[in-house]
């Protein structure tokens, strides 16, 4: 069913999310707070948080919702996603016996384990179940970067400042984003996916897609739904508008520590 989905083209967190929550996919994907809701859920429950940690930061977050019903979530989505659960509950296993998990690309994550914590949890075991994942997606990103640096004539206008996981921070002059991003989108979508299932010898069986976000500041980022058609006039107004707003933000809490204080 994960496999349809991203084949589909469809809002991946939308899609997901109508499976277990019981609402309609445009109603997930117009509601702003519903969508941040499944997202959020959806990437903690896959690196093996129970219902407790996962309203803890569904809350911590600033999303409404109550426990009783993030476990009734996690009820439904493992209901609907039984492979999932089997790979979450596998990979604990499989480290207690090797020492490691290894992800689609071979390499191996040691991962020091401790057995008698084995039905109680521990942080070991989310990284039994994030490492094959995240691991992967950041290789592949640092298969995208090495393209970058053998055609740095090519790709002169992209200037990687930071990666994390699976997303490269990179900076631009405004005159050039549009440009940028007809370079980067494609880097990150198709040229570096295919030189890792060239070198790997993997034939992917999903598309790879690139979310863009863009703004002044990494905290003050806004995301473009079409990086190929957009207003750059229009985008830099909701911009500076977030931008200001934060600055208010900061200063209001700025005065009320200076007052506690």
């Amino acid at each position: 069913e994960l496999i349809r989905i991203f084949q589909s083209g469809e809002d991946v967190h939308c899609a997901i999310g109508s499976i277990w929550t019981g609402w309609s996919y445009e109603d997930i994907k117009t509601d702003k707070d519903k969508r941040r809701l499944v997202k959020a859920f959806h990437f903690s429950v896959i690196y093996g948080k129970n219902p407790a940690s996962l309203h803890q930061d569904l809350v911590g977050q600033g999303i409404k919702v109550s426990l009783q019903k993030v476990t009734e979530y996690h009820t439904n989505y493992f209901e609907a996603m039984d492979d999932v659960r089997t790979f979450i509950d596998t990979r604990p296993d499989f480290v207690l016996e090797h020492g490691y998990v290894e992800n689609i690309l071979g390499f191996r994550v040691p991962i020091d384990a401790d057995p008698h914590r084995a039905e109680k949890g521990g942080f070991w075991k989310n990284q039994a179940a994030n490492s094959p994942i995240q691991g992967a997606a950041h290789q592949i990103l640092l298969g995208c970067l090495a393209i970058l640096r053998r055609n740095r004539e090519k790709y002169n206008l992209i200037c990687p400042q930071l990666e994390i996981h699976d997303a490269l921070y990179t900076i631009s002059k405004i005159r050039d984003i549009k440009v940028a991003l007809g370079l980067l989108v494609p880097l990150l979508e198709k040229e570096g996916p295919e030189m890792i299932a060239k070198e790997f010898g993997i034939d992917w069986k999903i598309p790879f897609v690139a979310g863009v976000e863009i703004g002044f500041r990494v905290g003050g980022l806004i995301e473009l739904e079409d990086s190929t058609n957009f207003s750059l006039e229009e985008t830099f107004e909701a911009i500076v508008e977030k931008t200001k707003k934060q600055d208010k933000e900061l200063e209001e809490l700025e005065k009320k520590y200076a007052k506690a204080a």
